[in-house]
């Protein structure tokens, strides 16, 4: 599993390889164990995990195409990180912590609890600590980084309900009365579904409604760009026409540099099938599609946002 989930996401190897391979070998320092025993079923465990990668190398090599998966795979993701102030990596992770109370709380103080099981507490820091590494490593504050931070952060969260009541501080014993926690457990269950059914549910859903308005006008055969809002695409049935999906790739200037996109080259690919509607998110990133407007009219504003330009 860690292996398949390397070739899906190689950050992977933070909380799978390595810290289950570290956490091996602590624990043989801890009993005072073989470290050669330690280490080789460490190995063992980094062998069964390659074994999928390499299969997809073998079969990217048999295709002669073992340049481009290497290229994409690893030249480029060497080239997303970015740097920022110390101050803002901090901020991301207090949003995160804030976002996820009371959890958060159940997860500091399992952790430096004394009536946890040392071991937990020790693999839960491992793990979480790695894991934190790769969510913050890239320098890109994007909230679903955490997804894979909420695995040990569960885990170890998971603990605080673990202890006996009686091991609990006074102030927290409320917790585990049934005639106050499960009302407090209900109350934050039903706040987080309000505020979920308000940020998702409620927000205008600007992909149906260009849907909505293409699909009265465009014809069989003709074909539509969008700048952002991709899952128009998949709401219309057609494959986007450039290569290119995610809006990001092809707009934000360290992504065209880490993919090596030649702008202009993809930009008369792109205008030489002679899309008859242009959706731009506005405000554009740069200029590049004003020398193609020329041939184009706007015909609609929708949501003071998405600009929509057909061909005359």
């Amino acid at each position: 599993m860690l292996g398949i989930g390397f070739v899906i996401k190689y950050v992977v190897l933070f909380d799978g390889l390595v810290a289950f391979g570290l956490f091996l070998l602590w624990l043989a320092y801890q009993k005072k164990e073989s470290w050669g025993r330690a280490l080789s079923h460490s190995l063992l465990m980094a062998a069964g995990a390659a074994l999928p990668f390499l299969a997809l190398l073998a079969w990217y090599q048999q295709q002669g195409q073992l340049d481009e998966l290497w290229f994409y795979t690893f030249t480029v993701s060497s080239r997303y990180p970015e740097q920022k102030p110390l101050l803002d990596y901090f901020k991301f992770f207090l949003d995160f912590n804030l976002r996820f109370l009371p959890a958060a709380f159940f997860f500091y103080y399992a952790l430096f609890n004394k009536y946890v099981p040392l071991g937990q507490r020790q693999f839960g820091l491992l793990w979480s600590g790695l894991t934190l590494v790769a969510v913050l490593a890239t320098g890109k504050f994007f909230g679903h980084y955490f997804i894979q931070f909420m695995l040990p952060f569960c885990f170890v969260a998971g603990e605080f309900f673990g202890l006996e009541r009686d091991q609990l501080p006074r102030w927290l014993r409320w917790t585990r009365t049934p005639r106050i926690g499960y009302p407090a457990l209900a109350i934050l269950l039903l706040a987080n579904g309000v505020f979920q059914y308000q940020d998702y549910y409620l927000k205008r859903d600007y992909p149906r409604e260009i849907a909505g308005y293409l699909q009265a006008r465009l014809q069989a055969g003709e074909i539509f760009y969008s700048s952002n809002d991709q899952i128009t695409y998949h709401l219309m049935g057609q494959l986007p026409p450039i290569r290119y999906v995610h809006p990001s790739l092809f707009w934000e200037p360290q992504h065209i540099a880490a993919l090596e996109i030649d702008v202009d080259k993809e930009m008369e690919q792109l205008m030489a099938r002679r899309p008859r509607f242009l959706l731009l998110r506005q405000p554009m990133e740069d200029g590049r599609f004003e020398p193609w407007l020329q041939d184009y009219e706007l015909t609609e504003m929708i949501g003071k946002r998405i600009e929509v330009w057909e061909r005359k």
